[in-house]
């Protein structure tokens, strides 16, 4: 299957998520409005100083809610620069290190080939890693990593690439380039990242409109929708979690593949739902270190961070995990908030259509699950460990604007406060919860989804199968969406037989008839044919309307002389 082509990065005056680096001082930074002031922080707010600490001196400034510990796993000179880990199948732990990164406030050499992917190794088995294996050097800027066939997968721009070690004498000795084009070194912000595996195999990626999976043995782009910008993760049942710098925790509802299989639709509701309203944070130091520090309503009045700036990096922790998060828990979404010094904790409801909305989950103090108060803590990847401990990767680095985007606000910060330098360090933390494990329960509706998308291929030609999925649908409306969303993976015909009846019961949802129609592609006439000549569709119903509406839309918008004399006769004959 030929490769899209990468659209290019866009262009952008927000915050970023991730990395720093301002221009020459001689010049306006790229990241200003033009006309836009920028005043100084006020005087009555103090600004404490950032040393560099040592990681003991670092632990010291970490605060987690009761009930939980958080330990050194890894530091440097082990660990440089780290901006994501992964854990593989037998538990052990890789780490992606951006080396090269801004080695100073201009940026200069960023595109040196010193970045480098790693296994870590607890030699003495005394919880903190303390040796390493490498994976792969001399990468420029490598985003991601995560375990594929025996080997490890590598987003090193603009290449994805799988490395393995074959002959098991510890060197990854293989190394086969499985994509190219991705971008990613002129604006590491709005490039591809993410590739997390997913129980179907796929592998899911934030920031491209693309996921990847297996078909035979070609590693191939599956289309979606653009997601996130720094950082996804997924639930047991296939929802995906992303966000971007100022929008804290955004959902696709119903897995991105069949929300884009209709051009003349476009993105089918349910792939992109907001599920944080409360964009507020609670630091435990004073912030002055951001990027727009100076407008209104990015800082307290005490100098923290008062909304977030620079979310990025959130992972699922389901209530199942009741050896962490405890045995009244909440599904729960962490949250990083590099330029907060934090990371915050979203508790989770879900509708009936498993549709989730969120709210903060503070400690005691009213401060986020885990905060520091040095202000070189920059968490920005989160990982769950086999040991069912909850691993924080740290960048730990002064100042974590991109050069494209920083402001002469904040490049005043760095060079005040010496902020830029030094760079090298990272760290990566471990929380645990102190209290008892229990015995995890598995859902059911998890169990059920994977049922009907697994059998999408049998129910093409089985009718016991397909007499499975009608009386799937009937249990439950998340069940009805997956299964009118799974209608589009069969033959026409089979799939139009089956959209006609599960409509007809019950078409009042929107998010029912796009996902009926996002199945649909250059099809929709055929459906909207059958049910307007069906006596059985001719009485006024919920929703009914609105889906010969869509399905008229869809046929038409391709303008195809035939269907649009097919409508036109349709509509004299209503």
């Amino acid at each position: 299957m030929p490769l899209p082509r990468v659209p290019a990065p866009r262009r952008s005056v927000g915050p970023c998520i991730l990395l720093f680096a301002v221009a020459p001082a001689a010049l306006a930074q790229r990241g200003d409005v033009e006309g836009e002031a920028q005043p100084p922080l006020s005087a009555s707010i103090a600004v404490p100083p950032a040393p560099v600490l040592t990681p003991e001196e670092a632990l010291a400034t970490l605060a987690v809610p009761d009930g939980y510990a958080i330990q050194l796993a890894a530091s440097e000179p082990l660990v440089q620069d780290p901006v994501c880990i992964a854990f593989g199948d037998s538990g052990e732990l890789a780490v992606c290190e951006m080396r090269a990164y801004m080695p100073d406030v201009d940026g200069n050499r960023e595109r040196a080939p010193r970045g480098a992917v790693a296994l870590l190794v607890d030699a003495d088995g005394d919880g903190r890693y303390d040796a390493r294996r490498s994976i792969a050097d001399g990468l420029v800027l490598p985003r991601a990593v995560a375990p594929c066939r025996g080997g490890w997968l590598v987003i090193a721009p603009p290449e994805l690439v799988w490395f393995a070690d074959e002959d098991g004498d510890g060197a990854f000795e293989r190394r086969e380039v499985w994509d190219r084009g991705l971008g990613g070194i002129d604006s590491p912000e709005h490039a591809i990242n993410g590739l997390v595996p997913a129980s179907d195999g796929r592998y899911v990626c934030a920031n491209v409109p693309w996921d990847y999976a297996f078909d035979n043995d070609r590693f191939v782009r599956v289309g979606a929708n653009a997601r996130g910008q720094w950082g996804i993760s997924l639930d047991a049942s296939g929802r995906q979690y992303f966000n971007s710098n100022e929008d804290p925790l955004r959902m696709a509802a119903i897995p991105p593949r069949y929300a884009v299989r209709n051009p003349a639709l476009g993105t089918a509701v349910g792939a992109d739902i907001r599920v944080l309203e409360d964009r507020s944070v609670e630091s435990a130091r004073v912030n002055a270190g951001v990027n727009r520090a100076y407008r209104d309503g990015v800082l307290r009045a005490d100098g923290r961070l008062a909304r977030y700036t620079a979310a990025c990096a959130p992972l699922y922790v389901p209530r199942e995990r009741v050896e962490f998060l405890g045995a009244n828990a909440k599904d729960s979404v962490f949250v990083c908030e590099p330029a907060g010094n934090l990371v915050a904790q979203v508790e989770l409801a879900e509708d009936e259509l498993g549709r989730a909305k969120g709210a903060p989950a503070r400690r005691d103090d009213g401060r986020e699950f885990l905060t520091s108060t040095d202000e070189r803590f920059r968490p920005v990847a989160l990982a769950l460990g086999p040991d069912r401990a909850l691993y924080v990767v740290d960048m730990y680095r002064g100042v974590i604007q991109h050069r494209l985007f920083v402001t002469s606000f904040l490049r005043k910060q760095v060079e005040s406060r010496g902020l830029a330098q030094p760079t090298g360090l990272g760290r990566i933390w471990r929380v645990k919860s102190t209290g008892s494990a229990r015995a995890a329960a598995e859902r059911p509706d998890a169990r059920e989804l994977d049922a009907i998308r697994a059998s999408e291929s049998a129910c093409a030609t089985d009718d016991a199968v397909l007499a499975s999925w009608k009386s799937a649908a009937a249990r439950s409306p998340r069940l009805r969406w997956q299964v009118l969303l799974s209608a589009g993976e069969l033959p026409t015909a089979r799939a139009i037989a089956l959209l006609d009846e599960l409509l007809r019961e019950d078409g009042s949802r929107r998010e029912w008839r796009e996902a009926a129609v996002s199945g649909l592609a250059g099809e929709e006439l055929a459906l909207l044919e059958r049910i307007a000549r069906d006596p059985a569709w001719q009485d006024q119903r919920p929703g009914r309307a609105e889906l010969f509406e869509l399905l008229a839309r869809c046929a038409a918008k391709p303008a195809r002389a035939a269907d649009l004399a097919a409508l036109a006769a349709l509509e004299r004959d209503a």
